[in-house]
């Protein structure tokens, strides 16, 4: 349609409501892409929605993680903070706990 822009503005019959006379629409030639392109296309377009599809379902869980991961290391601060207490246990004891609940944390 951008290609027949010109041509559509001749044929517009300006009003409160622009309007096209149905005999000028019939007279206007479309360029469509072959069959292939167009098929292609939908491929693209279809590729592209199950993309975004996934990225929906996998970022709130992502996000449920790392909320969680926040609330660990928070719950832990103010644990610190309170008691004076560090935990020592080693990271690898602590971590373990945290896979367990579906985090897990670069090493």
């Amino acid at each position: 349609m951008k290609n027949n822009k010109d041509e559509i503005d001749k044929i517009i019959k300006k009003g409160t409501v622009n309007t096209i006379g149905i005999n000028d629409l019939k007279n206007i030639n479309l360029i469509l892409p072959s069959l292939k392109i167009q098929n292609k296309i939908v491929k693209i377009l279809d590729n592209f929605e199950a993309i975004c599809k996934d990225l929906n379902i996998g970022l709130p869980a992502e996000e449920q993680k790392r909320k969680q991961q926040y609330e660990y290391y928070r719950d832990a601060i103010f644990k610190c903070l309170e008691t004076g207490k560090v935990d020592t246990k080693p990271a690898n004891e602590r971590d373990r706990g945290i896979i367990n609940r579906g985090l897990v944390f670069p090493e």
